[in-house]
């Protein structure tokens, strides 16, 4: 599942916006990647007083040189206004940042009670922020602009708490059963006034709808689980909709410039039930460097009691599956928290961790290197850092993909790339748009293989717009060989926009839309995975199709 951002990032580059004339060249040898760190002592407080070469950074198992070191200890700035700022493309220079960026996540079920979880984020949003710091909110499908006004946020927490049981309530009745394998995947009509009275635009309350992200892995998930139909069916729809929370939530802030925290408040945790989704999920956070904080809000499962006949000792109780299935959930968020430089709070007063996030993000360190790889192959890249010195605990991002480019800052881009990412992570072919494909290696080729991909597209549920007498149809084509293992070793993506009268409207109904294009991979593939993207309908479709 790792493999999918490349490609999705590929889609990015891809796009009209970023022509040849308007994106940079850079020399890579001359490029820094940023390491945020943070360093706890025993007691989990920061320690301040580091020196540079206390610090190793290996990248893929080879040390680097460090070019940039910086501490930082975040003051209270009296003045603090406008947006944060555009991430980036990598270059020789690093700025330390000034502010923090938070973006909140409300993710499904009880949040208040037993960890009082919406008054430890009313407690970060009015008493811990500082004036500079920026801060949004995003819960069921429905986002804040980024804003140092740390009040309109808290009003909005404020309704949240008030409101979302009753929401809870009527999500739950709506994602169990029958209804929820047959009906509508989107947020029923009857609770969408509830969740738009939570978060009311008025001049200082500015919301916007944010696109849910399409969970490629969505049936393989599913199929992972053995619970009661009912309770499966109810608790697996809340764990696919907080994960695509999240992964637009990190899509949303990676076009943000700096480190960004993501806190994550959940119920239950995330079952995700294969450690490769949590890695991927870490992965693609780390690359955009956002560091997430989980903080679990619903306490302890007990498990089951059990009795014994009299003068006998009753066994000791067995875990039952509820309680099982929590503690995946839990080590879930541990790993992400892990892997992404975050602090998972978990079964504890959410108060303390709102703190402890506070405390450990006022100070830190910036650390760069210039990769002695220096081939940008876009090819993800594993970091990890040493501090030579003993009884501390070191925080940071562990890894990123090798691409200096910096996507588009577009809602249509967050949404191809989140869709394109979960359409490579999902195992089955997706017939949302049905695809037939047949790739040829091309005879001859002496360095790597080049393979000729033909993909006949199903025009059927595709959208076509009416333009200047003509029907227009815009799609996002991506080719990605896969080696026997499936990883990527080769990869083109392209966006069309097809013009067609009202004869040839009717013929590509009929006969299809085709399409021929060229992917060069390292080595001969063992095959290659074709997704084809319609964002005006905002459906996909993928296939596999074999080397000939």
């Amino acid at each position: 599942m790792v493999l999918a951002v490349a490609v999705a990032m590929a889609v990015d580059s891809a796009t009209p916006q970023q022509s040849a004339q308007t994106v940079p060249t850079f020399r890579a040898s001359a490029l820094v990647v940023p390491v945020d760190v943070r360093v706890l002592d025993r007691s989990g407080q920061p320690v301040t007083d580091l020196r540079a070469d206390e610090f190793d950074v290996f990248e893929d198992g080879v040390a680097q040189d460090i070019k940039h070191f910086s501490a930082r200890n975040l003051e209270v700035e009296a003045y603090a206004s406008g947006r944060p700022l555009r991430r980036q493309p990598y270059s020789s220079a690093l700025m330390p940042q000034s502010r923090r960026v938070f973006l909140i996540v409300l993710g499904r079920g009880r949040l208040q009670e037993p960890s009082r979880g919406v008054d430890a984020l009313l407690h970060l949003v009015r008493a811990r922020l500082m004036p500079q710091d920026q801060v949004a909110v995003f819960a069921y499908d429905r986002a804040t602009a980024f804003t140092t006004d740390h009040e309109q946020i808290a009003n909005i927490l404020q309704r949240f708490r008030t409101d979302h049981a009753g929401i809870e309530q009527d999500l739950r009745q709506h994602f169990s059963g029958l209804a929820a394998v047959y009906g509508n995947k989107d947020l029923p009509a009857s609770v969408r006034s509830k969740i738009d009275a939570i978060f009311k635009a008025s001049t200082r309350e500015e919301t916007r709808e944010l696109p849910a992200a399409v969970i490629g892995n969505e049936q393989r998930l599913a199929e992972d689980f053995s619970d009661p139909f009912d309770q499966f069916i109810s608790g697996n729809r809340q764990t696919l909709q907080d994960l695509g929370n999240l992964y637009t939530g990190i899509e949303y802030l990676r076009q943000i410039e700096g480190e960004k925290h993501l806190i994550f408040v959940t119920e239950t945790g995330l079952n995700l039930p294969r450690l490769e989704d949590d890695h991927s999920l870490a992965a693609i956070a780390s690359d955009a460097r956002v560091t997430i904080d989980p903080i679990q809000t619903g306490g302890v499962i007990e498990p089951p009691m059990t009795t014994a006949a009299p003068g006998t000792v009753a066994p000791p109780a067995a875990n039952s599956n509820a309680t099982w299935r929590q503690s995946l959930a839990l080590q879930t968020l541990k790993t992400i928290a892990d892997l992404t430089g975050g602090q998972a709070s978990l079964n504890a007063y959410a108060d303390e961790a709102i703190d402890r996030i506070n405390a450990t993000t006022r100070f830190g360190y910036l650390v760069g290197y210039s990769p002695a790889n220096t081939s940008w192959d876009g090819r993800y890249r594993r970091l990890r850092v040493v501090v030579r010195r003993p009884d501390v605990t070191v925080f940071y991002r562990h890894g990123y993909y090798a691409r200096p480019e910096v996507p588009p800052a577009n809602r249509k881009q967050v949404v191809i790339t989140s869709r394109m990412n979960a359409a490579l992570a999902y195992r089955r072919d997706i017939r949302d748009v049905k695809l037939k494909a047949t790739a040829r290696a091309k005879t001859g080729a002496t360095a790597g293989a080049s393979i000729d991909v033909t993909v006949a597209i199903d025009a059927a549920r595709v959208r076509f717009e009416p333009a200047q007498n003509q029907q227009v149809v815009s799609l996002v084509v991506a080719l990605v060989c896969l080696d026997s293992r499936q990883r990527i070793i080769g990869q083109a993506v392209e966006e069309l926009t097809l013009r067609y009268d009202d004869a040839g409207h009717v013929q590509a109904l009929k006969d299809g839309i085709n399409y021929t294009g060229r992917v060069t991979a390292q080595t001969t593939p063992a095959n290659v995975k074709v997704v084809v993207y319609d964002y005006t309908a905002d459906l996909l479709g993928t296939v596999v199709a074999g080397i000939k």
